[in-house]
């Protein structure tokens, strides 16, 4: 029997290990990818305690020539007190097809555009908030008030520190996509720029690089080949986030989280992938329609139209999403990775079919396993 003072060493040994690897605090936050603001749910936010959300403002792609904008946001950023962090995504194909001077143009291009929608986004939050103001029961006069509208607005453009890039580069395109967030950072020395990083760019960091940027997001989602009919779940499978994951060498910059909180159907059809059906088309109607082959797996048991696609008796639908307990084990995996301190959890994405009263919980459960 071991000696009762060595028992209680290691205990105290394994509880300051445990309390040393998990993050002291941990900063809520969702992604929101739509291109308007037709979901803005304070309530929801509030109660869960967001800081962060971060907003796509638009793609580049490549159009066959040059690089384009495409899916631009048409919104406006509503919500008080929560820091929003711009997002661009960039298509490996545009990096693919530029070479450094094109990254300093695009670069350009990029600093231009968004800094124009932020202005517009801006200007309309200033408007549709003048109404409320001009009519409030205040001794300024109309003048004063547009002032102060003014003022508030542009502080609020101010208080835009941060910016992500998302783009899944590859070891051929690094050199230049790195040398692009160099100049995108050299254009804006007001913002301080992060990566999104794949799960395996982060696994590879000798092949596909480390960017140049202060920090990192870890996409633990999409995980596996959609398209393949073969494929569990390419939302999320831990077993296939375990082999990124597990004895993966440190990585060199701190790395905040983004765990999915999506759902969606892909549909075959003779075995060959068809499309991806979107979470608020797959309601009870469409369900009545199919016969469950197993949890994840339905048939087709007639013909019928879903959500402009064509789908025909016999074809298979493969729905997904993440599920609970395989998040929570995999958040102990990440609990000994390069995590930022204090780390940012961020859920992908921000939607009008989330559930609020049972995700709340869930949301809760997930945030609460990184400590």
């Amino acid at each position: 029997m071991k000696h009762p003072l060595l028992l209680f060493a290691a205990l105290v040994l394994t509880l300051h290990c445990h309390s040393s690897a998990g993050p002291t605090t941990i900063i809520p936050a969702f992604y929101f990818w739509q291109t308007d603001s037709d979901y803005i749910s304070r309530n929801f936010v509030e109660k869960l305690g967001v800081q962060k959300i971060f907003l796509r403002l638009f793609d580049v792609a490549w159009d066959g020539q040059k690089p384009i904008p495409a899916g631009p946001y048409r919104g406006v950023f509503s919500y008080t007190g929560i820091e929003m962090v711009p997002v661009v995504f960039i298509t490996n194909e545009t990096i693919q097809h530029i070479d450094s001077s094109g990254c300093l143009d695009l670069a350009t291009r990029i600093s231009r555009k968004s800094k124009a929608m932020l202005r517009r986004m801006e200007s309309s939050l200033r408007t549709s908030n003048r109404w409320d103001l001009v009519f409030a029961d205040s001794a300024l006069s109309e003048t004063q008030r547009e002032d102060s509208l003014v003022r508030s607005g542009n502080a609020w453009l101010r208080n835009i520190r941060h910016f992500q890039i998302d783009c899944d580069w590859t070891a051929s395109t690094r050199a230049r996509y790195f040398y692009l967030l160099e100049q995108l950072q050299a254009l804006n020395p007001e913002w301080t720029f992060s990566a999104t990083i794949r799960l395996h760019q982060y696994k590879n960091p000798e092949k596909t690089g480390v960017p140049p940027v202060k920090s990192g997001m870890l996409m633990c989602y999409n995980v596996d080949d959609l398209k393949d009919q073969g494929t569990e779940n390419s939302i999320f499978n831990y077993s296939e986030v375990r082999k990124y994951l597990q004895n993966a060498p440190k990585y060199p910059i701190p790395l905040d989280v983004a765990l999915p909180a999506f759902r969606w159907g892909v549909l075959f059809h003779l075995n060959q992938f068809q499309c991806i059906i979107p979470d608020n088309a797959l309601g009870p109607a469409t369900m009545e329609r199919l016969e469950a082959i197993d949890k994840t797996h339905f048939r087709a048991r007639m013909d019928f139209t879903l959500n402009d696609h064509f789908i025909r008796e016999g074809d298979i639908l493969r729905l997904e999403s993440a599920d609970q307990k395989e998040l929570l084990k995999t958040i102990q995996l990440l609990r000994s990775q390069s995590l930022a301190q204090p780390l940012t959890v961020s859920f992908f994405h921000l939607n009008s079919n989330l559930d609020e009263d049972a995700a709340i919980p869930q949301f809760q459960e997930i945030l609460t396993a990184f400590n």
